[in-house]
């Protein structure tokens, strides 16, 4: 047990009334407003060719293109590298091609196979898919409607089944829906109504049985928990810290936030001394019970402006950043590794956006 923000919360899928009382982490309304979706398994013919790549004689599968090495990455397990394509590289730098289609948002689904999004766009083009392995032909598991707009997160487990954690929102609407749609089943239940001009307005991630928001208003910024499972608010930054990042520009403002392996410790990715240019950044790390600073790593030796896209804690207690060249998170960079202990910081060889498996 623990507190997030001053809230205290449950690491195995519930959450703790002011009562005590725990709730029951699962959710059994399966409804996104307007929304379409086919459980991969009875994927009609006509939706799988609408939303996956094309296949053709001359073009073999990925499982049978080979690719040259990379360079060792320094990391003790293999990471997904995306951009162009989804690559899954091994410690050592060998690589094999999952997806050769661009994608533009990528989550291990934890058994070697990823759920991608190959565009962020109003319409079906910003389908969720997902592939199982190399050989595979990928399926849509969400399909926005004309008006919507959708974005994956990452996967959270539920009850030892992996689902992908995603948002909708519609231009037509100030509100976001977060929400969870089964792999194997195409199940969607809906978390949250949220207002989307704060949620995530900065960064969106999963981390473990969480959901961490990064946002920011004209009277201040900072971070939210929600529960993977129900989608409950139940934590994030405190109030007192929140106002001082007037417009976005304190040394204790978040970029981007996420949870350690543990949950005891919130990683942020900070202004500089305060300094909001691109580029000039700090790892920021304090304790999730109350908020103290536990260390901070200064990130301005990594040269030219970038934007911080992911963080996510590898289990050696380093910390890999995925990096964009854009706000929007959209066009990738080099990855870094970032020790907290030592302060060292280990850029990757290859450019792309990085995720674990």
């Amino acid at each position: 047990m623990m507190a997030i923000g001053g809230l205290a919360c449950s690491d195995a899928g519930g959450q703790l009334t002011s009562s005590g009382a725990l709730i029951d982490a699962e959710s059994t309304t399966p409804t996104v407003a307007g929304a379409t979706t086919t459980p991969p398994d009875t994927a009609t013919p006509e939706t799988t060719a609408t939303t996956s790549s094309a296949s053709s004689a001359t073009v073999p599968p990925a499982a049978e293109v080979t690719l040259p090495p990379l360079q060792p990455t320094g990391v003790d397990v293999p990471i997904l590298l995306f951009g162009d394509s989804i690559v899954l590289v091994e410690p050592d730098g060998t690589a094999s091609l999952i997806q050769r289609d661009e994608a533009i948002r990528v989550a291990g689904d934890t058994a070697g196979g990823v759920v991608f999004q190959r565009e962020l766009t109003v319409g079906p083009l910003s389908s969720i898919l997902w592939q199982q392995g190399p050989t595979s032909v990928p399926v849509p598991i969400f399909i926005p409607e004309a008006d919507q707009r959708a974005e994956l997160h990452g996967i959270t487990t539920v009850t030892g089944v992996p689902e992908a954690v995603f948002s909708v929102t519609s231009p037509n609407s100030d509100n976001r829906t977060l929400n969870r749609v089964g792999l194997q089943s195409g199940t969607i239940t809906e978390l949250a109504l949220v207002d989307d001009a704060e949620f995530g307005s900065k960064t969106t991630q999963v981390a473990g049985l969480f959901v961490v928001t990064t946002w920011e208003r004209p009277e201040g910024a900072g971070w939210t928990v929600y529960q993977s499972g129900t989608g409950r608010e139940i934590g994030g930054s405190f109030p007192e810290d929140e106002v001082t990042c007037l417009a976005g520009t304190g040394s204790m403002c978040p970029r981007l936030a996420t949870l350690s392996l543990d949950i005891e410790t919130v990683f942020r990715i900070v202004p500089n001394h305060g300094d909001s240019h691109p580029g000039h950044h700090d790892l920021l790390l304090t304790r999730s019970e109350n908020g103290q600073t536990i260390g901070r790593v200064d990130l301005t030796a990594l040269e030219g402006e970038w934007y911080p896209e992911h963080l996510a804690e590898l289990p050696d207690g380093r910390i890999l950043l995925s990096r964009s060249v854009d706000p929007d998170r959209l066009r990738p960079m080099t990855a870094v590794v970032v020790d907290p202990g030592t302060g060292s910081i280990t850029e990757l060889s290859d450019a792309g956006f990085v995720r674990l498996t």
